[in-house]
């Protein structure tokens, strides 16, 4: 997934910027027609997180049965995907089929081979945001096929228009504003703890493609969904070895995000959907840290939010990493492709 050559799909000049949509539709008597499913990307997106990942999850009644992780929250998601090559926007939202089953979400997404990101996710957003409320108005096939070429029309337009990522990544001030929510310092070395612990694999294991996916909730930042999912991957790029698959899922205006690291299987599908009730954010647990990590923890929050912001990885800390540097190499931005 997301490893595309950068040519076989042209991104930053408008040409050919796809749009997929899929999922369940009123117009439909079950699962739509797969609509705009251009790339290998978008179809392996498909296939892990909604034929196997939803799929898995309803078959043996996940998120029917009774538990302690509190209650589930209906579709109404926004998800931001990296990759080696490239990165997916999707926005899921509940829906029906022509017979009245909700079980499925429909799904807007896009694919963009780029391997720097944009400084700003919200122009995307809001083009991903615009084809969910246009198929949702539609009451014909023909009418969702037409909000499709409206959305990708609107993805193109915004694409033409994003600047590129900063070389040193987010600003000063959106770092430090970022390290203050929630428990601030001490919910953060929280993270960093569970972090240390569940990552390890990854970095023991870097060509071993088996490791299984790690998951994490954290808090949302306050503000743009966008800011915060570029915050998030900011913090974990360092962390993680180049090329790692990466994701971040989010009901709108709710209080946490769900990461998970090294590709998104059907635990970290079901996760999505529980609310904070017994699935509070890893800020919000009072681990016991261990005093021999504390120095380690505090030069990585230092180092995170004050320039040149060269963070050192949780495993290996000798090696400091600029917070897009190997991996974010080619530019994305006005006029290339």
């Amino acid at each position: 997934m997301l490893d595309e050559l950068p040519d076989t799909v042209k991104a930053a000049d408008g040409s050919r910027i796809p749009l997929a949509v899929f999922g369940k539709h009123r117009a439909w008597s079950d699962h739509l027609e797969d609509i705009g499913l251009d790339t290998p990307s978008l179809g392996n997106f498909k296939q892990s997180f909604y034929t196997e990942g939803i799929r898995t999850n309803l078959d043996t009644g996940a998120w029917e049965q009774p538990s302690e992780e509190g209650k589930t929250v209906d579709w109404d998601h926004e998800l931001f995907m990296t990759g080696p090559r490239g990165m997916i926007l999707a926005r899921l939202w509940a829906s029906t089929d022509g017979r009245g089953r909700r079980s499925y979400p429909m799904v807007a997404a896009t694919h963009l081979p780029t391997t720097r990101l944009p400084a700003d996710l919200t122009p995307l957003q809001e083009a991903l945001e615009l084809a969910k409320e246009q198929c949702s108005s539609a009451d014909t096939q023909d009418a969702v096929r037409s909000a499709a070429v409206s959305g990708k029309i609107a993805l193109e337009y915004a694409v033409r228009n994003l600047s590129p990522m900063p070389a040193d990544g987010p600003a000063e001030e959106s770092r430090v504003r970022f390290l203050g929510m929630g428990a601030g310092e001490e919910g953060f070395r929280r993270i960093l703890h569970v972090m240390l612990a569940d990552l390890a694999a990854f970095s023991k294991n870097r060509r071993q493609p088996d490791v299984r996916p790690r998951h994490f909730r954290v808090p949302s930042p306050p503000g743009e969904r966008g800011e915060g999912f570029l915050m998030w991957h900011t913090f974990f790029q360092p962390h993680i070895p180049e090329g790692t698959l990466w994701t971040i899922i989010a009901p709108k205006d709710a209080g946490w995000a769900d990461i998970a690291v090294g590709g998104t299987d059907s635990d970290f599908v079901h996760l999505s959907r529980l609310n904070a009730e017994g699935m509070p954010p890893l800020n919000e647990i009072p681990y016991s840290l261990a005093p021999e990590n504390e120095d380690l923890f505090g030069k990585i929050l230092s180092s995170f939010s004050s320039p040149p912001f060269s963070v050192s990885s949780l495993f290996a800390a000798d090696q400091p990493t600029g917070a897009f540097s190997s991996v974010m190499g080619r530019l994305f931005g006005k006029g290339q492709s």
